[in-house]
């Protein structure tokens, strides 16, 4: 009887014994305010497919912008999420309580009936500088066609103009600007002179260039944006996208344009 209260008390102990993580974004761009961030519960059932809570209205609580954004499952957090995973391993536990760590395993980790966590946003200090991104584009590599690569840099642009405060630039913008012949002369170059010149002559603050190829079953992307005050590559991607398929790429464009605006 010892032997198997004590074999509960370390099945119970596994399953609340959960750990806790806490993730921070910073947006390099806006300084933050002073003062305690911004906090705000959140609720969710069966791993996020249910959204008890609703979405963070982060332009109602931050009106002038977020400066970082906090999420964190904290030690109440995660010991409310572990009870509710027990709660549905009960039957099992009647059972055998060994039986617990792996009905909660499979049906508390996993599926998280519960799951809270605590948002803190550190709010912008006035508005935000707008940027002015000049995105040239990509090089077809590989084999790739370039008239898909060239829908892959219309996807960049587009998925780039969803970052509140950045002005996106194409080759068409700078054609109107600057004029057919200028265009050719200057967006066929990479190198730090003429990507110098070509932000001077549009006033750009950061000229984003890249390319995306095949390598056997892998999509290869990389791209990179380039200060052009400085000359320096102030972020870049190099990543392999397995499966090869053109919609590797689109599926990827969001995490890879976060790392391009995201600065260190």
């Amino acid at each position: 009887m010892r032997s198997r209260a004590a074999r509960a008390v370390v099945a119970i102990g596994l399953v609340l014994g959960g750990g806790c993580y806490r993730m921070t974004f910073k947006f390099s761009k806006a300084v933050a305010e002073a003062g305690a961030p911004r906090e705000v519960q959140h609720q969710s059932l069966a791993s996020g497919l249910w959204d008890l809570s609703g979405p963070v209205m982060v332009e109602e609580l931050c009106p002038q912008g977020a400066a970082s954004v906090q999420v964190e499952e904290s030690v109440a957090n995660g010991l409310g999420q572990n009870l509710s995973s027990a709660i549905i391993s009960v039957p099992a536990f009647l059972v055998n309580p060994l039986l617990i760590v792996g009905v909660y395993w499979v049906a508390g980790r996993h599926a998280q009936p519960w799951a809270p966590s605590t948002v803190r946003l550190t709010c912008a200090k006035g508005k935000v500088r707008s940027i002015k991104y000049v995105v040239l584009r990509l090089e077809a590599k590989g084999g790739l066609e370039p008239a898909t690569v060239g829908l892959f840099s219309d996807a960049l642009v587009g998925e780039l103009r969803k970052n509140p405060g950045l002005n996106v630039m194409t080759g068409s913008d700078v054609e109107a600007v600057l004029g057919a012949e200028r265009q050719q002369q200057l967006l066929g170059c990479t190198d730090t002179n003429c990507l110098t010149e070509l932000a001077g002559a549009l006033g750009a603050d950061r000229v984003v260039h890249g390319s995306v190829g095949r390598v056997g079953e892998s999509l290869v992307v990389n791209l990179t944006a380039v200060d052009p005050k400085s000359g320096r590559a102030v972020a870049s991607v190099s990543e392999r996208l397995k499966g090869g398929g053109d919609e590797a790429f689109l599926d990827a464009l969001p995490a890879l344009v976060f790392r391009i605006v995201s600065e260190p």
